[in-house]
């Protein structure tokens, strides 16, 4: 009987630490360890707040661009994967003809799929390591030109 306990009772606390989101926090752009396009510069400094809403995660994004204005907006993504929700006003980047949908293949990785016109214009490849102390986002499109761009953007949990 105590073996069957104790059996259940490890299997029920891996289950709950396969349930936290490792993405949960704050993190911060770590430029040094970054790479950028020369047509999609590095920002000056960008953070990122991810906080469980219910069944939803809200992301904040805030910081200044090379050109020093300034990045700030929020969206919510669906724990499970889905159609992503700006919060409040959409960027400046963001049309109404934008939707993200965000495919989740585990706790630690995801693809979110930026379309306009029903047509993928970014794609963008979160992973974050086994330590959940940094997480990488691979990030492939075009600019508003239409020239492909690539970045990998390395961030530090805070």
């Amino acid at each position: 009987m105590r073996k069957a306990m104790l059996v259940l009772a490890v299997l029920g606390l891996a289950g709950s630490l396969w349930a936290a989101d490792p993405s949960l926090g704050t993190w911060k752009l770590n430029i040094a360890q970054s790479t950028f396009s020369p047509n999609r510069p590095a920002p000056k400094e960008a953070t990122l707040v991810y906080k469980a809403v219910g069944d939803e995660i809200e992301v904040a994004v805030a910081g200044t661009e090379a050109n020093g204005s300034p990045i700030s907006y929020k969206y919510t993504r669906p724990q499970a994967g889905g159609a992503t929700k700006w919060v409040g006003p959409p960027p400046a980047f963001a049309t109404a003809s934008n939707t993200a949908i965000v495919t989740v293949i585990s706790p630690s990785e995801s693809y979110l799929t930026i379309l306009k016109d029903g047509k993928q214009v970014e794609a963008v490849h979160e992973v974050i390591s086994k330590d959940a102390k940094s997480m990488q986002l691979l990030v492939k499109g075009k600019d508003s030109q239409g020239k492909p761009f690539e970045t990998i953007e390395v961030f530090d949990k805070q």
